[in-house]
């Protein structure tokens, strides 16, 4: 790992796997992406867990052998450098961690959508304390966070 970290670098890279574990990154068929190429990040090896406890429709969804290697499809793409790095490249959906737990954004904008005329709820980076919740009123009001912005006929970009 370089001291500065270059510019041209979009996020972080995870490193190598670990002694008996291996990863790969697969297309939406499966298949093996090529080096510099985002697709789903697998992990596989004796760190595997055999499934979700209790849960056997998720377990069957995201736990698949395959090689004699036991995979767990993480939900995150990345890419391969051609030296083996692996390369985060955020969720394939709109799950993040929020105070340890993992929860879709859209099963926040659902519990609170009621009255609401628009909703949308978004995160900076994967794991926050509170994410920014924004909606709109059907009295034309845009909140954020319980700071009411009073909403013209210009569009207005919020940024945190």
């Amino acid at each position: 790992m370089p001291k500065t970290i270059p510019q041209d670098w979009i996020s972080i890279p995870y490193g190598k796997a670990l002694k008996n574990q291996a990863y790969r990154v697969v297309d939406e068929l499966g298949r093996n992406c090529p080096n510099y190429v985002m697709g789903e990040l697998l992990i596989g090896g004796v760190g595997v867990a055999k499934g979700y406890y209790g849960d056997r429709e998720l377990t069957v969804k995201k736990f698949f052998k395959k090689y004699g290697i036991r995979w767990y499809k993480t939900g995150d793409n990345g890419r391969t450098w051609d030296d083996g790095t692996i390369e985060f490249l955020g969720r394939k959906d709109t799950q993040v961690k929020i105070k340890g737990h993992r929860i879709e954004l859209g099963e926040i904008e659902d519990a609170i959508l009621g009255e609401i005329k628009r909703l949308f709820v978004k995160c900076w980076g994967e794991n926050v304390s509170h994410p920014n919740i924004y909606y709109r009123t059907n009295k034309n009001r845009l909140y954020m966070g319980g700071i009411i912005f009073l909403v013209s006929k210009t569009t207005i970009s919020l940024r945190n």
